[in-house]
């Protein structure tokens, strides 16, 4: 409780937040002056969480993520449902992608979902005309009066 109390009594926001009178409905303060957020699940459930300070984001993100009892490096939405129910801040989930996307070794081990890029192959050029044809379509353009939205090209490779 002392460190955080520490950190919150030096944040701006959360000063702002706890100096407003009387205090926003959405906030609670404890014997300590510890600032909450009060947040209502769908299911009705109130939940009363401890209102980190910028401070110790990065903190809460190392032992949510990056360690080995808390952490196991997850993905992004398990990391998140892990911490939303212990703390707030604002601009949660973007910070927790923020900081997934930047660890190295998630960067290192994880494999990547994106589809591997094709190969070029080079092609011999034609020796002469209609040997070799390109085709490709453009589109969607204007429709018209018959109902056609795309072209397609076929365009001979040696003319």
């Amino acid at each position: 409780y002392d460190t955080l109390l520490l950190h919150q009594n030096q944040d701006p926001v959360i000063q702002k937040i706890k100096s407003a009178s009387p205090l926003n409905l959405q906030y609670t303060l404890d014997d300590h002056r510890i600032l909450y957020k009060l947040i209502t699940r769908r299911t009705g459930q109130v939940l009363q969480l401890p209102y980190v300070p910028a401070s110790l984001i990065s903190q809460v993100l190392l032992t949510y993520h990056n360690s080995t009892f808390n952490g196991g490096h997850y993905g992004i939405r398990r990391t998140f449902y892990k911490i939303r129910d212990r703390f707030f801040w604002p601009h949660m989930y973007k910070d927790i992608e923020q900081h997934i996307l930047s660890c190295l070794n998630c960067r290192k081990t994880k494999p990547s979902r994106r589809k591997p890029d094709g190969h070029l192959h080079s092609i011999a050029p034609p020796r002469g005309v209609w040997e070799r044809l390109a085709m490709d379509y453009v589109g969607p353009v204007p429709q018209s009066k018959s109902g056609n939205k795309y072209f397609l090209v076929l365009t001979d490779l040696f003319s």
